[in-house]
């Protein structure tokens, strides 16, 4: 199964809520609270999130987070590598094509294009097509003609 972990997900939750109020401080309470989320994992990643510029915070008491960028400027790829690390389709994968294993494998090739499509597709992918209602996905039909499926 190919799924990314909690980190991901609460992070995901956690800028859809901070989407909502762009010009708003919000507290990693607040949204743990919303979302029944624990938030000393939550303020771990609120942290790295605001480490890697993609929300601001603030001290004090009317601090708190809020989201740093347009959601339709923030690629899924960047938020993912902000919280999980590079993405990688298998473990043998890296950043670079020379990160693959060495040897004959036999499926080095293949893997190499599902691994550069995963990755064209996340970058494809915005913050916006997650969590702005409404929002049609900016890469709707990556790797087909037209966004139609044959």
């Amino acid at each position: 199964m190919l799924s990314l972990t909690k980190k991901t997900d609460y992070a995901l939750i956690a800028m859809a809520y901070l989407a909502e109020r762009p010009s708003q401080f919000c507290s990693a309470r607040q949204i743990s609270q919303e979302y029944s989320l624990p938030l000393p994992v939550l303020m771990n990643i609120l942290k790295t999130l605001n480490h890697e510029g993609l929300v601001v915070s603030t001290r004090g008491a009317k601090g708190g987070y809020k989201i740093a960028d347009d959601p339709a400027k923030v690629s899924l790829a960047r938020l993912i590598d902000a919280v999980e690390g590079p993405i990688r389709f298998v473990q043998c994968v890296g950043k670079g094509e020379d990160d693959l294993c060495v040897g004959s494998c036999p499926i080095r090739g293949p893997v190499l294009k599902l691994h550069r499509k995963l990755n064209d597709f996340l970058e494809a992918a915005t913050l916006a097509d997650v969590v702005v209602p409404g929002t049609e996905p900016a890469s709707a039909g990556v790797g087909t003609e037209s966004g139609v499926e044959t």
